[in-house]
């Protein structure tokens, strides 16, 4: 499994890769100009806040969820 996507690095990597690509293929796509940069400044520092935080709550989840996982199957294991 994926267990590093829990940790705050990989999930801002994660973040940060992604807001990447929508910067250069995206946005040059959409005719906002590269970075979006012909919307202004604002367009891309915004993106990436907000893909930051969208990094951080994807990673939790995650890792909340394996945690839940892997409680569940130790139960279903020592059952036996």
């Amino acid at each position: 499994m994926f267990r590093f996507a829990s940790k705050p690095a990989s999930q801002a990597v994660f973040a940060t890769g992604a807001w990447m690509l929508m910067m250069v293929v995206v946005m040059p796509m959409a005719g906002a100009g590269l970075f979006g940069l012909s919307m202004g400044i604002a367009a891309p520092v915004m993106t990436l806040m907000m893909h930051l935080v969208f990094g951080v709550v994807l990673g939790a989840t995650y890792g909340a969820l394996l945690k839940r996982q892997d409680r569940e199957v130790t139960r279903h294991v020592g059952a036996h």
